[in-house]
């Protein structure tokens, strides 16, 4: 579930991965971040696990098997602020 602009509340399901593609891979996620590719939401498992929805958008899969393939760069100072960033979100939407 996510809030638009509008304070609309949007249901993004789990399993819909036509368009969505979900992951719990925190690395990967803060990859694709910085590639620009829009975190949907965060959603957190019954155990605990945080998984990562990003809205399906052209070119996602050629990233995400390029970072499987230790072919994607990028720049280290924007990956550890967006990293920073996932995880000041990751346990402010969860805390208990």
């Amino acid at each position: 579930m996510i809030m638009n602009n509008n304070n609309d509340i949007e249901i993004i399901p789990l399993d819909d991965h036509e368009h969505y593609f979900y992951t719990n891979d925190f690395p990967l996620s803060v990859t694709l971040i910085c590639k620009s590719y829009e975190l949907a939401t965060i959603d957190q498992e019954y155990n605990g696990k945080y998984i990562f929805i990003f809205r399906l958008s052209r070119g996602i899969g050629s990233v995400i098997d390029g970072y499987w393939q230790h072919r994607v760069s990028v720049d280290p100072l924007e990956y550890e602020n967006h990293r920073k960033n996932l995880k000041s979100r990751m346990f402010s939407l969860f805390k208990k």
